[in-house]
């Protein structure tokens, strides 16, 4: 539930005001307008009433863009990078701007240098680290900044950083694992579709001439093809405007909020797909969450940052009827058990979880499992695909040559 909290700071009469979004201790949604001199008095003075600012910005400009599970700047890969450089420079006795003065002078890439320099002079002009990085939500998620402003109050915060590289570890290590298992399938089937329409559309119309000039009878393979020549040759102009149409009305439909639903729902049904993909987006959520638990997040703000790494609409809207539920008063586990999205592993474990005190050691557990049986699924899916893709150009390519060699033969022998 959002709730809308409109409000006015007593202050200087000419006080800029800030536009912001914030999330409650009990996991509510709220936003307003507070008066302040600067952006870092308004947040100090939200945080002090016990609110965790998503978004703030001076009234009249646009928001920042918002926090997202998937976001379009650092990688996991550079987010852990980050995470372990800083820890080990925290470790080594540094100061945190010393530090990032160290780790700007270190990066090779432009964009990291020119980032790592605006968080070291937004630390010297009096900002806190969580809050600098908030100001980037373009680059740094959600869960980063929730944990840095833990172990900040907490006075961990080089534990935290530690914890948060091998949380972005384990992130890209199974990015990469999905990459590596899906890349030799897609370029096989790629280049057996380009070699297909090749033969199709320039090799066999070379050779329709001389079949239609021999007055043979072509075999059924011939006519098949030559009927896809002659269709594709006369109609590449419609065809190729009405794929380009077809696909990107597809992907607008796709980044739609019903698409993307019917989307994650038609995957999550499919027989082998679903769950690997359900797979996936459990165990992105399970280590979110219990890495935001373990940093000590209250757990309606770490389920309202977590349910978005987990990147699936029909779980995130799930996890958002839990979240409603959790603030009435019920256990996690049990109000899991109502949709069959989560498996009953899975709720066995938080169930133990809640009772023993230790969900957030029990939610890593559950994101290595997932993260086991994804990979153990890959590498089966990768050694079946390599010869079943073989088999299969093979046998395109081979039914091409069959039909075009089976006239050629009639060909030679009536000749001879």
């Amino acid at each position: 539930m959002q709730r809308k909290i409109l409000f006015w700071e007593r202050g200087l009469p000419m006080a800029p005001a800030f536009i912001y979004k914030a999330c409650t201790q009990r996991g509510d949604r709220v936003r307003g307008i507070i008066m302040g001199s600067d952006e870092y008095q308004a947040v100090s003075t939200l945080r002090a009433r016990g609110y965790l600012v998503t978004e703030i910005k001076k009234k009249g400009q646009d928001f920042q863009l918002p926090i997202a599970g998937l976001w379009s700047g650092l990688s996991s890969k550079e987010l852990a990078l980050f995470c372990r450089q800083l820890a080990t420079m925290l470790a080594a006795g540094l100061s945190l701007v010393k530090g990032l003065e160290i780790l700007e002078k270190q990066h090779l890439s432009k964009r990291m240098r020119e980032t790592v320099g605006k968080i070291r002079q937004e630390l010297i002009n009096g900002w806190q680290l969580s809050e600098a990085l908030r100001r980037q939500p373009h680059l740094f998620p959600a869960a980063l900044v929730h944990m840095v402003a833990a172990g900040e109050t907490g006075g961990v915060l080089e534990e935290v950083m530690a914890r948060m590289a091998q949380h972005f570890e384990k992130e890209h290590n199974l990015r990469e694992r999905v990459k590596g298992a899906l890349t030799y399938p897609v370029v096989v089937t790629l280049l057996a579709l380009g070699a297909v329409v090749f033969l199709i559309t320039y090799v066999l119309p070379t050779f329709s001439a001389l079949f239609a000039s021999s007055g043979l009878a072509l075999p059924w393979p011939t006519r098949t093809l030559l009927f896809f020549s002659d269709f594709i040759s006369g109609n590449w102009q419609w065809l190729g405007g009405s794929c380009i149409l077809l696909l990107l009305g597809t992907l607008w439909y796709m980044r739609t909020e019903g698409g993307s639903r019917w989307r994650d729902r038609f995957f999550l049904a499919l027989p082998a797909v679903g769950p690997v993909l359900q797979g996936i987006a459990l165990s992105r959520f399970c280590r979110t969450l219990g890495t935001l638990l373990s940093g000590g997040v209250p757990l309606l703000p770490a389920l309202d940052v977590a349910k978005n790494t987990a990147d699936n609409q029909v779980i995130n809207q799930a996890l958002g009827q839990v979240q409603a539920g959790i603030k009435e008063g019920s256990e996690l586990a049990t109000l899991l058990k109502d949709y069959p999205v989560f498996p009953e592993m899975m709720i066995q474990m938080v169930k133990v979880g809640e009772e023993t005190g230790a969900l957030p050691d029990l939610l890593i557990r559950i994101a290595d499992y997932y993260e086991w049986e994804v990979d153990s699924f890959l590498k089966r899916l990768s050694s079946l695909l390599e010869p079943a893709l073989t088999v299969a150009v093979a046998g395109f390519v081979g039914f091409i040559v069959i039909s075009i060699m089976l006239p050629l033969l009639d060909l030679v022998l009536v000749v001879g």
